[in-house]
């Protein structure tokens, strides 16, 4: 397989400007580099970038520009220095009286602003606001974003994309999936990763937010540390096989004008199903388990209902009761070629214990047992 091309991105470029300047490479590849502290795999992108910067400036024509690139001129860390006034501002601002000789104006100005007598100086800073504004139009040209189809390999250091792929993410949208599905403890999957590795990689990904999209919060901190409600609100609102709490019920299906409702004058403030539901479900409150155990099956025949009868819950007859049975008898224990139903079997079914908020929710973990299924 042939190697992948690197892509640059602005994390590279801010990486660089800071070099340029003469700020700390540690502390810029601890800000900017999946990689982190690792100051030898920090300088071997800096060599990376250098190289791709020089080139596409010479592919463009300017060589001198490229040649500009390739230096380091910055001393080392240190504030960049503030323009120097003129010596007429400094006399306009210090001395309008004109109190003071010539010679003595000069010796003061010079005393303030010392880094006028060093030309080097000045003459590196001029080379280095070079490099800068080189960069300016380098990044119009080079930079990229990412975007869910790229491979893990075009953006991160190769042993980092190496141990993704050997865990099964091959590319950004895959990383992004793994990481809503899983949330916070994705990495634990991946060989030789960790906790800051990966909280390194969820960081880079949240700096480009506006190509990938936004990670949901229990991607962003251990779940145990957020409430869970907060959580499931998160979660996109949408008329499929979701929990009820982020479940959209159409308007027709609703169940306003359902014909089991009851006709005479409501004895619940409820005006559809869900919220017919969520009042029953209240009554329960007593205790915690009750309450599970009926959400859990209330939440199945309201979604069974609408995503695969394509019916309100209120107009459900006897025979769509049965149907309801033999879907359940039949769920997780048909082959495809014999499922009659319209949602495909995997759409319902899930692994045991993942947590509500997760787009991996399903409303059931395993099928139902016969007994639960069986005729009156």
């Amino acid at each position: 397989m042939p190697p992948v091309e690197r892509k640059v991105g602005r994390h590279h470029l801010a990486l660089y400007r800071g070099w340029l300047q003469g700020l700390d490479l540690k502390a810029l590849a601890d800000r900017y580099l999946e990689t982190g502290l690792d100051l030898r795999l920090a300088k071997a992108t800096l060599v990376w970038l250098r190289d791709t910067l020089s080139q596409a400036a010479l592919r463009h024509g300017h060589r001198g520009e490229a040649r500009l690139l390739r230096l380091h001129l910055a001393p080392g860390q240190q504030a960049k220095a503030l323009p120097c006034p003129s010596l007429d501002d400094f006399r306009a601002e210090h001395d309008p009286g004109g109190f003071y000789r010539e010679e003595e104006l000069i010796q003061l100005y010079l005393d303030a602003f010392p880094e006028v007598r060093d030309k080097r100086g000045r003459q590196r800073q001029r080379l280095i606001d070079r490099q800068l504004a080189a960069l300016v139009w380098i990044e119009r040209l080079l930079v990229t974003d990412p975007v869910p189809a790229d491979l893990v390999s075009a953006w991160f250091d190769q042993p980092i994309a190496d141990r993704l792929i050997l865990a099964g993410i091959p590319t950004v949208g895959a990383l992004l999936e793994r990481i809503r599905g899983r949330g916070y403890r994705w990495w634990v999957t991946v060989p030789k990763l960790g906790e800051k590795g990966a909280n390194r990689i969820v960081a880079w990904l949240r700096g480009y937010e506006s190509s990938l999209g936004a990670l949901p919060g229990h991607a962003l901190a251990p779940v145990r540390t957020q409430p869970v409600p907060a959580l499931i609100r998160e979660r996109n609102r949408e008329t499929a096989i979701v929990p009820m709490e982020a479940f959209v019920v159409p308007e027709a299906l609703a169940g306003a004008t359902g014909s089991n409702r009851y006709p005479g004058q409501p004895r619940i403030q409820a005006v559809n199903d869900l919220q017919a539901i969520q009042s029953w479900l209240a009554t329960k409150s007593g205790s915690s388990n009750t309450e599970r155990a009926y959400r859990k099956e209330s939440e199945r025949l309201l979604l069974w209902a609408v995503v695969e009868r394509r019916k309100a819950l209120s107009d459900l007859t006897v025979d769509d009761c049965a149907a309801y049975r033999d879907w359940l008898s039949a769920l997780g224990r048909s082959s495809p070629e014999h499922w009659v139903f319209r949602v495909p079997q995997s759409d319902w079914i899930g692994k045991r214990n993942t947590p509500r908020f997760s787009p991996a929710w399903r409303p059931l973990t395993a099928p139902s047992r016969p007994q639960a299924c069986a005729r009156p």
